[in-house]
């Protein structure tokens, strides 16, 4: 567990943003809704057509033919207008992308520190037993030769259980730790 939080915090963000399927979705969306901006802004398509129609047998000519081209031209701004609404809309998805983005950050930031934080306790909480346990040894020969009393020693023992049972909460809270960072 130690090397993990070893790793550089840069490294671990790096690599939450890569494999983060919401990131990845935002930035889809997001490359989108651009791709719209310059559709909004052109106009519609020219339509071509053929019209061929037969006239009556007695008629001197047989049949016509027609050709049609039009296009709609759109009024003054109308295009450049859409153009701004979807170009609204791309903003609004860029910054979705960038909340996303920071929220993984911040989740990775949060859990890092949780499990540094917890990684510390526990070597505190080792450090402390240590101690303890020689402190117990020093009350255990100082009741023996009669320079202490019972509950000195009593006392110790409680605090070195105590310190025991604390250690449990710690290595618990490392692993709810690991946990949340993996």
């Amino acid at each position: 567990v130690r090397a993990q939080t070893n790793n550089s915090l840069d490294a671990w963000i790096g690599t939450a943003l890569a494999d983060n399927p919401e990131i990845a979705t935002a930035h889809r969306k997001w490359d989108a809704a651009l791709a719209k901006v310059p559709q909004a802004r052109a106009w519609d398509d020219p339509s071509v057509g053929v019209d061929a129609w037969r006239k009556s047998a007695g008629a001197a000519s047989a049949s016509q033919t027609g050709l049609m081209v039009s296009q709609s031209i759109p009024w003054f701004g109308k295009t450049d207008l859409r153009g701004r609404v979807e170009l609204g809309a791309a903003k609004q998805a860029e910054m979705d992308w960038r909340m996303k983005t920071l929220d993984v950050v911040a989740m990775v930031k949060q859990a890092y520190y949780d499990l540094w934080q917890a990684q510390r306790e526990l070597e505190i909480n080792e450090r402390n037993q240590e101690l303890m346990g020689q402190f117990v040894e020093v009350a255990r020969t100082r009741y023996e030769t009669g320079k202490a009393s019972q509950s000195d020693l009593i006392r110790a023992q409680n605090e070195l259980a105590r310190l025991s049972e604390d250690r449990i909460d710690r290595v618990r809270m490392q692993q709810q730790a690991l946990a949340e960072f993996n």
